[in-house]
């Protein structure tokens, strides 16, 4: 970020279009490549609009400018509006508003949820605490239950009479909903 306060993380150019972001596949390497300071990171995420590129105060409906604040421990950057100087964290609407966590554990932690690693193995790859981790694993899995109500898909496909050809009615299957842990 340049000495004068932008008003926005990254230039709008390089915001990635859904698409762009779904298809996208990193490696970890990648991952820690690309995240390798508190800056990267914040760069990292508006890209991928997880976090907002850019902030308008409500009252005066001017943009925030992005400031360095080292009392922000984990991002070390807020949003100030520059009338009347009020701050908002960079992280505010953002799935990691209720977090304290640093962006690159919670970021390493979800990369190795969506690879199937066992909860424990993500929490120490991550540098996390158990809690932390069924907390975060926990939301993971409702953001996932979430899009899944929000975007329903087919499972299999229409019933075919293989004799002749024509549609048969469909199989309703019911799922019950199950969570085991230790």
């Amino acid at each position: 970020m340049p000495p004068t306060a932008p008003v926005r993380v990254t230039d709008p150019v390089n915001l990635m279009t859904p698409g762009q972001i779904c298809a996208e596949r990193l490696t970890h390497r990648q991952l820690v490549q690309l995240t390798l300071t508190t800056e990267d990171t914040i760069i990292f995420c508006a890209k991928r609009r997880l976090l907002a590129n850019s902030s308008t105060c409500p009252a005066c409906h001017v943009p925030r400018l992005l400031i360095r604040d080292t009392s922000v421990k984990a991002d070390g950057v807020r949003w100030r509006c520059p009338r009347c100087r009020s701050l908002k964290t960079i992280r505010d609407g953002s799935l990691f508003s209720n977090s304290c966590l640093e962006l690159n554990q919670l970021l390493t932690f979800i990369y190795f949820w969506c690879e199937d690693l066992l909860q424990r193995d993500c929490a120490r790859q991550s540098n996390m605490s158990e809690r932390s981790a069924v907390e975060w694993a926990e939301f993971c899995r409702n953001v996932c239950q979430q899009h899944l109500v929000e975007n329903p898909m087919l499972v299999g496909g229409p019933r075919v009479d293989p004799a002749t050809g024509n549609f048969l009615e469909p199989h309703t299957v019911e799922i019950d909903e199950s969570l085991l842990a230790k």
